[in-house]
């Protein structure tokens, strides 16, 4: 049931394009499961089943990072890239919906040598055009 950083990368991106909303609290914190089934990018790693509310909740500070998640989260992650996972918080928590394309693009040339950087952004525009044909906004 592992993946590999590519599988991860084109996970996570399809998954932003696809939800097009941050994983956020009512106090604006971002979270890997937050209200009415969104999750954030490494969130959509984590099956349902191996979630625990301490990723959030717990601790690493407010919750675990893409470090803790790695050494102390669900084995399912432990082999994937750690950098690969930051830029996918970076890219959830920081920046808006309508900015994830670009900054998806702008950080591809720092993703690991093993993640095909095109996949990882087709993922991306699959994600919005099946959100679109869902009829999500």
């Amino acid at each position: 049931m592992s993946m590999n950083n590519q599988e991860a990368a084109e996970k996570m991106a399809y998954h932003l394009g696809f939800q097009n909303k941050q994983s956020k609290d009512g106090n604006g914190n971002c979270l890997y499961r937050g209200p009415n089934e969104l999750k954030c990018a490494l969130g959509c790693l984590i099956p349902d089943e191996l979630y625990e509310s301490k990723f959030d909740y717990g601790g690493l500070g407010l919750g675990w990072n893409a470090c803790g998640l790695i050494n102390y989260g669900p084995e399912i992650l432990r082999n994937l890239d750690e950098d690969l996972l930051l830029y996918f918080q970076i890219i959830h928590d920081s920046y808006s919906p309508s900015e994830w394309r670009n900054t998806i693009q702008s950080y591809m040339n720092k993703f690991p040598e093993d993640v095909n950087k095109e996949k990882a952004l087709e993922a991306y525009d699959k994600g919005c055009s099946d959100r679109l044909k869902n009829g999500s906004n």
